[in-house]
């Protein structure tokens, strides 16, 4: 069995450099192959020459990477596999509470982008921008999302939106595949990897005071007993815009738009969770 390994080279830093040496040396007895991309270009020239060929793409990273390298392989016979190295690894974290090594995964599209874990715009798509930005800093990676989410709090502004054909203010929205995003948080026990459906939450626009109510609920896990907070579960199209250019993001990565169209299910994936291998490099 072909199996492909992506690591970002451009990333050439010690932790890097060791993992790069660590891998290979754990895959020298199986038919693997590194390969090393530093640029988006090159990674796509990379998935589009084995999406067909190989029988396992894995994504070296946190859920950043698997978002770039699900766009760049999805509609090909390979299966995606995840070595979950970064800094947030949300997605991993809900794929590892199933038994199968190979699970039948649900993607979901927002525009023309697909995503695996979750989607989200307000307060909680800002404290993950911020997040990643701060991984820049000197600042401790299991303190990067908590030091974010205070920081943007001070700043954030509630949303006037349009939510399929309802106008509202929301203080946060997030469409959800998986269960966890933000680091570990479990915004979405309900959620089901392997169904064609969406959790949605919408928590309308509160104050400051709410606000923090809110991410101390969600902190401690009881954010669903919050009055304020909407819950469905959907397999329809949802229909986001606003006169104002929004802030969302997808499995960690950017979107800026006044206009989001979430299609809850394009297709499945399967995902490869290759726990002996993923314990040797951990």
């Amino acid at each position: 069995m072909s199996q492909i390994f992506i690591l970002n080279e451009k990333a050439n830093n010690e932790k890097n450099l060791f993992l790069q040496d660590k891998l290979a040396f754990s895959i020298k007895d199986i038919a693997g192959v590194i390969e090393k991309t530093t640029s988006l270009e090159e990674l796509k020239d990379v998935l589009a020459f084995y999406k067909n060929r190989a029988d396992v793409i894995y994504a070296v990273g946190g859920d950043g990477t698997v978002n770039t390298i699900l766009n760049g392989m999805f509609g090909g016979s390979a299966s995606l596999g995840i070595i979950p190295v970064g800094t947030g690894n949300d997605f991993y974290k809900k794929l590892n509470e199933y038994n199968s090594e190979v699970l039948d995964v649900n993607v979901m599209k927002v525009n023309e982008q697909l995503g695996i874990n979750s989607f989200s715009i307000g307060l909680d798509a800002e404290i993950g921008i911020n997040a990643n930005l701060m991984k820049r800093l000197r600042i401790p990676s299991h303190l990067v999302y908590i030091t974010s989410m205070f920081y943007t709090f001070a700043r954030y502004q509630n949303k006037e939106v349009t939510l399929n054909d309802g106008l509202k203010s929301i203080t946060l929205l997030a469409l959800c595949n998986g269960t966890y995003y933000g680091g570990g948080f479990a915004i979405s026990p309900e959620a089901d990897i392997t169904e064609p459906s969406l959790c949605v939450y919408s928590l309308n626009g509160v104050s400051k005071i709410e606000q923090v109510k809110f991410l101390l609920q969600l902190l401690g896990g009881r954010h669903q007993e919050n009055p304020n907070l909407d819950f469905f579960k959907t397999e329809n199209g949802i229909h986001i815009s606003s006169i104002y250019p929004l802030i969302g993001q997808l499995d960690g990565e950017l979107m800026e738009d006044t206009c989001f169209d979430v299609t809850p299910s394009v297709g499945r994936i399967k995902v490869v969770n290759n726990k002996t291998l993923i314990k040797k490099l951990r």
